[in-house]
């Protein structure tokens, strides 16, 4: 009976180890995957960071610099020109004006504009921006990619325009696949660390069945070496 009560113990210790192994398993896997999500979610707020275009334009003049808040973009601008772009002022999407940049010389439009790129022509100065002012400089579209928008501005200016630089942020679907991926991200984690505990657990269970099946074993090591002794004085009585 000992014997095969220390059998049974031993099969059943074979048995949590295996189930160990197989969560040590389950842990890896979840741990990997976990990874794999915090890297996808990394990314993700990578391609929702806030970015600027680079700057064209001078040094002169003192800095302006004015952003809608977040989840807005500049939709209507205010443009004073004549070779030159005299001020700049952009209202965001919301009906918040920005600082503007530069003077009152000049002509003035103002409307819509494209939400994602706007040409520019620049040397030392602003020549033209949005389509108004001169056709000095060089020219440039400032654009700022596809799932962008533009979400304010670094100039700099003094009674003219010196140079712009446009900051852009990130639409709405962006916004919402960076959310996704945090939020894929931490159920990932919390997968992995129940994981962690079911195998921390199934750990446990193998060292107490070991620790049974050694108990069983050295029971039915003692009962053999009584059944020895009761042997031998029974052969000594006979």
């Amino acid at each position: 009976a000992a014997k095969r009560a220390a059998a049974a113990a031993a099969r059943r210790a074979a048995a949590a180890r295996r189930a160990a192994a197989a969560a040590a398993k389950r842990a890896a896997a979840a741990r990997r995957a976990a990874a794999a999500a915090a890297r996808r979610a990394a990314a993700a707020r990578r391609r929702a960071a806030i970015r600027f275009t680079p700057a064209r334009g001078g040094n002169g003049g003192g800095a302006v610099n004015s952003y809608c808040p977040r989840g807005r973009f500049i939709n209507y601008w205010q443009i004073r020109s004549g070779r030159l772009v005299d001020r700049v002022r952009g209202r965001c999407n919301n009906g918040r004006w920005l600082r503007q940049c530069g003077g009152g010389g000049g002509r003035q439009w103002q409307g819509g504009a494209n939400t994602q790129r706007i040409g520019v022509r620049s040397g030392s100065l602003i020549d033209k921006f949005n389509n108004r002012g001169g056709n000095g400089g060089g020219a440039y579209t400032f654009n700022c990619g596809g799932g962008f928008r533009i979400s304010g501005y670094n100039t700099r200016c003094g009674s003219l325009v010196d140079r712009i630089q446009l900051r852009c942020s990130p639409g709405a679907a962006l916004r919402r696949a960076a959310a996704n991926a945090r939020r894929a991200a931490a159920r990932a984690r919390a997968a992995a660390a129940r994981a962690n505990r079911a195998a921390a657990a199934r750990r446990r269970a193998a060292a107490r069945a070991r620790r049974a099946a050694a108990a069983r074993r050295r029971a039915a090591a003692a009962a053999k070496r009584a059944a020895a002794r009761a042997r031998k004085a029974a052969a000594r009585r006979r």
